[in-house]
């Protein structure tokens, strides 16, 4: 698979070569590092001067248009950055992916007269349908997480005739598919409305009807590596990543309801399923991470977590807010949130469990990305525990900008009884401490002393190292938006 290309190989067959190379080593696990022995050049200048070098040559030179070759580089090169965090420049390559495949009509397969292939084992090895699906299904996923707008409304994918030739697998990733497109939709017409919500949500509960109940238990990744079982390992890790696609669809579906400041009975499971959906979602996190994968490796998974977090704990200031006014959310003598009560300790583990993570790749990998996470929802667990101390808190959203700071940020006031978090492009968002409460003060309150020591003082000497990286891409931006949008319609 990656051995060095014939002498005169055309320069797509090279680059794919090269991104190949990208790929496999991008997903090192530490004890595969360790078996290289001492390189000339480390394994990740080698990783990053393949990928630039199939970039900068071949996936953004226009004259090779119209390959299917040409059109698996652009979106392996997607597939890079996005497991590397960097899901905008991901975002741009699986939308050039997306642009040349509408123009030679990909879908149409090959007999399309505007699509080729330069080496006869193509047409083999690559079916442009289920090509086209890949693309349509990257596409969605980045525009979802980036709150950008999806690059095609196409279903034919998940027709019933389609269906008919897929795996239960394939199956399950296509409805999931198709449920992302419509949340995305949803999103820029109504979204308020129930009626979709629900028939969204069926398509979801049939999409997961596909597989056997037991697939659905979170994979021991590290049992499966430790057998040495590479395709057993594989086959997990692809188990796992789809199971973080559905519940995370099933999250964004009924996320802007966890805000709700008044709720009706219908909408009452949609709370419920979206704080089910992050619980899940966490649990997940906590055994991929803490498996032998590369640190490196699908570091989308690390947003999926923040939103998962921050919706969790959300929901637990929440509670506890409305357990101090019964008035809030109470229909029919039903307080909608007390089963959250009982559901807090092994909540606030699971979440302090994600942090721990967080900082550690921050502290010991010099993680800019894993840094920014984690300082907000540092921030937010803190306050969580202020509120389950006895606090009060109110949270409001303002397209005012009252930060210094470029990127997103978080600030405690100099009161210390408010958490300021600025979103690039929408403003602020505020947890503040109602002036007649007690509590202790948030910056007094720790998770992990001897963790949040160490994570103080590495942010401070790699400061300047992590500036450029902790923007958090708009994936902040975009989930405060769809909550507060709920919130703006009311």
């Amino acid at each position: 698979m990656l051995q060095t290309p014939p002498e005169g190989s055309h320069p797509v067959l090279i680059a794919r070569k090269l991104l190949m190379l990208g790929i496999y080593l991008q997903g090192f696990s530490t004890s595969n590092i360790n078996e290289l022995g001492n390189l000339s050049i480390s394994y990740c200048d080698v990783m990053q001067r393949a990928v630039e070098t199939a970039a900068r040559l071949v996936t953004s030179n226009d004259k090779f248009f119209g390959a299917v070759e040409t059109i698996e580089c652009i979106m392996m090169e997607s597939m890079y950055q996005n497991n590397a965090g960097n899901l905008r420049l991901a975002y741009l390559a699986i939308r050039r992916t997306l642009i040349m495949s509408q123009m030679v009509v990909l879908r149409r397969g090959y007999s399309s007269p505007a699509l080729h292939v330069l080496e006869p084992s193509t047409r083999r090895r690559i079916d442009p349908e289920r090509l086209w699906f890949r693309i349509v299904q990257s596409d969605r996923y980045l525009s979802l997480m980036l709150g950008l707008p999806q690059g095609t409304s196409d279903g034919d994918f998940a027709a019933a005739k389609q269906l008919e030739n897929c795996t239960a697998m394939e199956r399950l990733e296509r409805m999931d598919c198709s449920a992302g497109g419509q949340i995305i939709q949803r999103s820029c017409v109504d979204i308020q409305d129930l009626k979709t919500v629900r028939e969204i949500d069926q398509l979801l509960q049939n999409a997961a009807a596909n597989m056997p109940p037991q697939w659905w238990l979170v994979p021991n990744l590290s049992t499966s590596a430790a057998d040495g079982r590479d395709s057993g390992h594989a086959a997990d890790v692809v188990r796992l990543m789809n199971q973080f696609t559905h519940y995370h669809l099933v999250q964004r579906l009924h996320l802007p309801y966890l805000l709700q400041p008044s709720i009706s009975r219908e909408a009452h499971s949609s709370m419920v399923t979206a704080i089910v959906a992050s619980r899940e979602l966490l649990s997940r996190f906590v055994s991929f991470r803490d498996s032998h994968a590369a640190s490196s490796f699908c570091r989308g998974v690390d947003f999926l977590a923040f939103i998962a977090n921050t919706a969790l704990c959300l929901a637990h200031i929440n509670a506890r807010r409305h357990n101090s006014n019964h008035d809030i959310l109470v229909v029919d003598n039903q307080d909608f949130l007390s089963f959250l009560a009982h559901q807090r300790p092994s909540d606030r583990g699971l979440m302090e469990r994600v942090l721990e993570i967080l900082e550690r790749a921050a502290f010991v990998d010099v993680d800019a990305i894993a840094a920014k996470i984690a300082r907000i929802n540092r921030q937010l667990l803190m306050i969580e525990a202020d509120a389950s101390a006895g606090s009060s808190y109110v949270t409001s959203s303002s397209h005012t900008v009252n930060s210094d700071e470029l990127e997103c940020s978080g600030k405690i006031d100099d009161d210390e009884a408010t958490l300021q978090i600025y979103i690039p492009y929408l403003g602020s968002i505020r947890f503040e401490r109602c002036s007649s409460s007690g509590g202790t003060a948030i910056a007094s309150l720790t998770v992990d002393p001897g963790t949040a020591r160490a994570f103080e003082s590495q942010t401070t000497e790699n400061s300047q190292a992590l500036t450029d990286g902790w923007d958090l891409q708009g994936v902040d931006r975009a989930l405060f938006n769809s909550i507060f949008q709920f919130q703006d319609d009311q």
